[in-house]
């Protein structure tokens, strides 16, 4: 059995609590129980990308240690293999679940074929490892280019635009990471004293825990949904976002639809609530189709 260092694996468990943190943040906005648009929030993108490049970084100072411990290479595509099978798990998943946003390169796909790239630099040169690792971090700002705008191409990064995605961690720049990890896991001690346990042991089992807890954490607010009203700023952000769609969907300039939105989303703030709940009177039916009638008229006027 090859031995592990339990501050690795405590390093794998630090990794997973912003990780959580972050998954709640935006399962509490997505259901509208938060007014922050965690997708467009730099606080919550950027703590995104610090936990993608942590798990990434440890998972490079694992694949080190496994070499240095002699792991064999049928050990060592199994791993892949699992995380790769994980990886497609959550793509099924999440197209079913979040038509639209779905997952066709996150970061199990990262682990997974960056720990497959990996495997021949694991003994190379250190200086070849750093150089590549410092040429990926670049990669994006220049080689991207419009050859690789088409889908089959988006895993690499280099792509001027993708589609959107709940999760999106292409290879470039993300494989410097974990070869960075790969340089200093050459350096340190195979094993090491010992760590605290509520950290190590959740890192021992990373790959389980990161395909349930959002299953978890989604199940309970589903569960307390009914028993909580979302702000009022949430539900006018929610309806701001549906009248802006449906402008864009009449193929209006978004000049026009900003004014639109806008008119709407304040003078049937009376009404939001109940639209919400999906309890609007005979009356209050009438005075919406009204109040959008005159948006649209108001934004439409020549200016």
């Amino acid at each position: 059995m090859t031995p592990r260092n339990a501050w690795v694996d405590a390093a794998r468990g630090a990794a997973l609590l912003p990780m959580m943190v972050f998954h709640f943040a935006w399962d509490l906005s997505t259901f509208g129980m938060i007014e922050t648009q965690i997708v467009a929030d730099p606080f919550w993108m950027w703590l995104a990308r610090l936990t993608a490049g942590s798990f990434l970084f440890v998972s490079g100072i694992g694949l080190a240690l496994g070499a240095r411990a002699g792991v064999t290479r049928r050990a060592y595509l199994r791993r892949i293999g699992m995380i790769a099978a994980a990886a497609a798990l959550v793509s099924i998943a999440t197209f079913i679940y979040l038509p639209g946003f779905g997952v066709f390169f996150g970061i199990l796909h990262a682990i997974a074929l960056g720990s497959l790239l990996a495997w021949p630099l694991l003994r190379a040169p250190a200086w070849l490892v750093g150089a590549l690792a410092a040429a990926a971090f670049a990669a994006p700002l220049w080689a991207a280019h419009e050859f690789f705008n088409a889908p089959v191409f988006w895993w690499t990064g280099l792509s001027l635009r993708v589609a959107p995605s709940a999760d999106y961690i292409p290879i470039l720049p993300w494989i410097g990471p974990m070869l960075a990890g790969v340089l200093l896991g050459r350096a340190i001690p195979m094993q090491a004293g010992p760590a605290p346990r509520w950290l190590s042991w959740p890192g021992r089992h990373t790959l389980a825990i990161y395909l349930l807890h959002q299953p978890v954490l989604i199940g309970g607010l589903l569960a307390v949904q009914p028993l909580l009203a979302p702000s009022p700023q949430a539900i006018a952000l929610e309806f701001n976002q549906a009248f802006l769609t449906d402008c864009r969907n009449a193929a209006q300039p978004d000049a026009v639809c900003a004014i639109y939105a806008g008119c709407a989303t304040s003078r049937l703030e009376p009404l939001l609530s109940a639209a919400h709940r999906k309890r609007m009177t005979l009356p209050q039916r009438e005075e919406w189709t009204r109040v959008l009638g005159v948006c649209e008229a108001e934004a439409l006027r020549p200016r």
